[in-house]
């Protein structure tokens, strides 16, 4: 999932900003471990996944944007 400033122009945020990291970092707190390329979230679970695990990694990833961007 690509973090962008702006979802209708897809405007990136400005690096300094830090947004992809700080995300990540919040999801990490939250329990969730995954990886980050730049802005880019990458979710990856296994093959073998129950919805509630999948809805989980959503609620964390939700809360984490949230918590850093407010929003």
């Amino acid at each position: 999932m690509e973090l962008v400033a702006d979802k209708r122009t897809k405007a990136e945020f400005m690096p300094e900003e830090n947004v992809g990291y700080r995300v990540h970092a919040a999801s990490q707190v939250r329990g969730m471990f995954t990886r980050m390329r730049g802005d880019v979230y990458n979710l990856a679970p296994c093959y073998i996944t129950q919805q509630t695990q999948i809805d989980h990694m959503v609620d964390i990833l939700g809360d984490s944007i949230e918590a850093v961007l407010g929003k």
